[in-house]
């Protein structure tokens, strides 16, 4: 009976449900899939840090992780919390870290997410001010710049693609109002967007002719 289930009014409930391990999922992976590639998504609260570990423990418990499933090449990891993705970078550069963004991310923003962390003198010593979270994302090694869907623009899009940057979009329906808007996905693909993470993969492949 919550807001965000009220989108999914064809989903059922189901009572009891468990759910899988992190390395019984790649386990089945490798098993069925051996070359799928693999995103992962740090779910921890940059507001409430007392929900979880330290933001220097998720990345080394991550990098272990990704180290003893030898992932290296096949996975890629996103956050909302950046520190998190600079981490894992200086552990080992061969991870793909993806940039989660949304409309409260821009420049003074960013600084003020890596108070009295290292980052914020790593990027005070360049001596840049950066006009766009995207030049920043850029200089910190990051994969993919991925903002809400319905918050990118086409030139952040350009940007981003100029920089080698790529670009990946994801919804948010507690605060665009839909769960899937088909014109603005056609948009989207019409720009050329590198990937799309979405709560109706069918749908989705429909448009794509898949």
């Amino acid at each position: 009976n919550s807001k965000y289930a009220k989108y999914f009014p064809h989903q059922k409930q189901h009572i009891n449900a468990r759910l899988n391990s992190l390395q019984q999922i790649i386990d089945y992976i490798n098993q069925h899939e051996p070359n799928l590639a693999i995103q992962i998504e740090i779910k921890n609260s940059i507001d409430n840090p007392e929900w979880s570990f330290d933001y220097n423990e998720i990345a080394n418990c991550v990098y272990e992780f990704i180290k003893l499933n030898n992932l290296f090449n096949r996975v890629k990891i996103q956050a909302f919390d950046w520190r998190i993705l600079v981490l894992l970078t200086k552990l080992d550069k061969r991870i793909k870290t993806a940039y989660l963004a949304t409309c409260n991310y821009d420049v003074n923003y960013c600084y003020k997410l890596f108070a009295n962390s290292p980052v914020t003198q790593a990027l005070a010593t360049t001596g840049k001010y950066y006009d766009h979270i995207i030049d920043m994302i850029k200089d910190l090694g990051g994969y993919s710049y991925e903002p809400e869907d319905n918050e990118l623009s086409y030139d952040e899009l350009l940007l981003a693609h100029s920089l080698g940057l790529k670009v990946i979009v994801w919804g948010w329906p507690e605060h665009s109002g839909f769960v899937f808007n088909t014109e603005l996905i056609r948009q989207l693909i019409d720009w050329g967007v590198d990937g799309i993470i979405t709560d109706n993969p069918a749908k989705l492949k429909n448009i794509l002719g898949g």
